[in-house]
């Protein structure tokens, strides 16, 4: 934020700060309480004297109102990630019961009513200036990361065909706050998982701790236990995108390469596991972001990567959103509940473009169809038809794998159906998950 008072500097600054002047307190709080984005408020307050001067007597309820205006039911995942540091994964008797005492933490804080986002709240409820700046501060790595996850996209989607159709429309309110999301989850999922501090194996503690929904057992819940599939969906869709760029920039940028190969895996590790050092080495790097974002909007990966993902990215993949893993949950912590959804082939209706359902391209691809599997785990489903066809069709695979990449389940129901009509997603038919094309 602003750390001085700006100078007014201009006779639009100094007619803006006699007008907005005039106005009693609580109108001028009104219009600060009403402002949709940070980035929008910083740049409002250095607009005139005055308006920095009335910030700074109500910073904190401004600040928390402004975060709610951006973020609504989101800011609650910003909150937990500021208390959720990433993780020491060594001692796994202590880490796995701090997994299940901050996963009851992530719960109450989702479980939340939304509607006390548009309310007034306490001088006394409001988080500390610390925590609100940390928020703020995390927020601007998010929205840079998002940023760039759209325009590469978009870029993708023109590559194919889409330009001058709904799929290159620039990104919606709701689509972005989808996305910003999806990139707060992952952070939180990467400060759980703590790939770079531990070794590659896993346990079933491990899977409870993060994935256990259900307490019939008498299992703890675990982190991510209220999550629905198709949101764990979405944590897959930015990961994928993350994973693809850190390929790129090492293939591209001369800042990943050294005479060593250990510090270059330093390198590598640290941005696949830290978005804020992810972010600083993009703002650092400009060029090497712009090439690697090029590659991004070829659309499927080069098949000289292979050896690059087989190098850097298996070993510090996030298990958790893994096929293997999936499994692992099914057999080990069964939901009884949801498995017999899934295993009734229960039929949701279609509920419109909203945060709170599940999205147009997720409904589709199942055409309303519950499933517990999400990611490549969309490929290893048993209870699918045609399951065992689907697991060793190389076809079927690529079409999850471009499904994922393309981010269908972060759009809206406009551009998911401009872009089916695109020639590369010819075999994203409704229901193509339920009934695929075949080999």
């Amino acid at each position: 934020m602003v750390q001085d008072a700006p100078e007014e500097q201009t006779e639009g600054k100094t007619y803006l700060a006699h007008r907005l002047g005039a106005l009693p307190s609580e109108l001028f709080d009104k219009v600060l309480f009403n402002i949709n984005a940070i980035r929008d408020l910083a740049h409002f307050i250095t607009t005139a004297r005055f308006v920095y001067r009335r910030f700074t007597i109500q910073k904190r309820v401004v600040l928390f109102r402004v975060l709610q205006n951006e973020l609504g039911p989101v800011l609650e995942d910003a909150r937990f990630l500021l208390i959720f540091p990433y993780s020491d994964p060594t001692d796994p008797d202590p880490y796995i019961d701090h997994l299940h005492e901050m996963a009851g933490v992530y719960h109450k804080m989702l479980q939340r009513d939304n509607n006390k986002n548009s309310m007034p709240v306490r001088g006394d409820a409001l988080p500390s200036p610390e925590d609100l700046t940390g928020i703020c501060r995390t927020l601007r790595q998010v929205n840079f990361i998002a940023d760039m996850y759209i325009m590469a996209q978009l870029e993708l989607f023109d590559n194919a065909g889409g330009g001058g159709t709904p799929a290159t429309l620039p990104s919606s309110s709701l689509e972005r706050r989808r996305l910003v999301r999806a990139f707060y989850r992952r952070q939180i999922l990467s400060n759980a998982w703590a790939g770079t501090r531990r070794r590659r194996f896993r346990t079933h503690g491990e899977t409870a701790a993060i994935s256990n929904s259900s307490t019939h057992r008498g299992d703890r819940l675990g982190l991510f236990a209220t999550l629905r599939p198709f949101e764990l969906q979405q944590i897959d869709h930015v990961d994928v995108f993350i994973t693809r760029l850190c390929l790129a920039l090492l293939r591209h940028s001369p800042h990943m390469v050294s005479g060593s190969l250990e510090i270059p895996h330093r390198k590598f590790d640290d941005l696949f596991a830290h978005l804020d050092s992810m972010v600083r080495f993009l703002q650092t790097h400009r060029e090497d972001a712009e090439l690697a974002a090029r590659d991004l909007a070829r659309g499927m990966e080069p098949e000289h990567y292979a050896h690059l993902r087989s190098d850097y990215v298996n070993p510090q993949e996030m298990l958790p959103l893994r096929l293997e893993w999936q499994e692992d949950r099914v057999v080990s912590f069964p939901d009884p509940v949801t498995d017999k959804w899934e295993q009734d082939k229960l039929v949701m209706p279609y509920a419109g473009d909203r945060l709170d359902v599940a999205p147009y391209g997720w409904f589709d691809a199942l055409r309303g169809g519950y499933t517990n599997w999400f990611g490549e785990g969309l490929q290893g489903n048993p209870w699918l038809p045609n399951w065992q066809s689907t697991r060793r069709g190389s076809n079927y695979g690529k079409t999850v794998t471009l499904w994922r990449i393309a981010g269908f389940a972060l759009w809206d129901r406009e551009r998911v159906e401009a872009l089916k009509g695109l020639a590369v997603f010819g075999k994203l038919k409704s229901g193509w998950v339920i009934d695929p094309v075949l080999d």
